[in-house]
């Protein structure tokens, strides 16, 4: 019983040590738009990978979007029929994952796992993803809904900038016919009787004759 431990224990080691072995890197980026590029870098240990798979899959449950087998001879795609995929190799330790026309529900984690073949042993790792976040695009009824929120907005403000000029032209008015009352009032309350400080004449005594000034005149030079 023991020696099939052991056995057993033997077996599982190799493949775990092997998982470490290759390096998945993929840059955390996060995009916003109907269409993805998204890069996937491999390394195992400097040594020419001859045969491997690279695997592009989404979100926690780890759903296949599409794939790729490569050796010496010959390339094996295989897409996935929801989401449009087109797999491109920019470099020898590079694939690059081409979606296109993606929805707003296929927002999710997309994750490049590799898997070599040859030359063994058999070596397996996976990056930890890119969030690639699709924008629902507007619909008619959205853009018709929000017109009526336009206009009803305009028409308000229109009316708030018609009634403060009537206001201020209002109140402008009040002032100047405030003021002109008050000057006006002031003119009345300030203007006195010409003849209240002035010297009354005394009246000619009976008999008297009145004095003609212009006869005075004739002696002038």
């Amino acid at each position: 019983m023991i020696s099939w431990i052991l056995i057993a224990l033997s077996l599982i080691q190799p493949d775990s040590l092997t998982e470490a072995n290759i390096l998945v890197q993929q840059r955390p980026l996060r995009l916003m738009s109907e269409s993805a590029k998204i890069f996937c870098n491999y390394t195992s240990n400097g040594k020419k990978i001859e045969a491997f798979r690279a695997l592009l899959r989404k979100g926690v449950e780890r759903v296949e979007v599409c794939s790729i087998y490569k050796n010496s001879t010959h390339n094996i795609t295989k897409y996935s029929p929801e989401i449009s995929c087109r797999v491109a190799f920019k470099t020898e330790k590079e694939v690059t994952f081409n979606l296109q026309s993606l929805h707003a529900n296929q927002t999710d984690i997309y994750s490049c796992k590799i898997e070599v073949f040859e030359p063994p042993p058999y070596e397996v790792n996976e990056s930890l993803g890119t969030l690639v976040h699709v924008k629902a695009p507007e619909t008619p009824e959205s853009q018709c809904q929000q017109g009526p929120v336009f206009t009803s907005m305009a028409a308000a403000i229109g009316v708030l900038i018609v009634y403060s000029i009537l206001t201020t032209t209002a109140f402008f008015y009040c002032w100047l016919k405030t003021k002109k009352n008050k000057i006006v009032r002031n003119d009345y309350f300030n203007m006195t009787a010409w003849q209240s400080n002035a010297l009354k004449k005394r009246p000619q005594p009976p008999g008297v004759p009145a004095r003609n000034y212009t006869a005075y005149r004739s002696w002038e030079p």
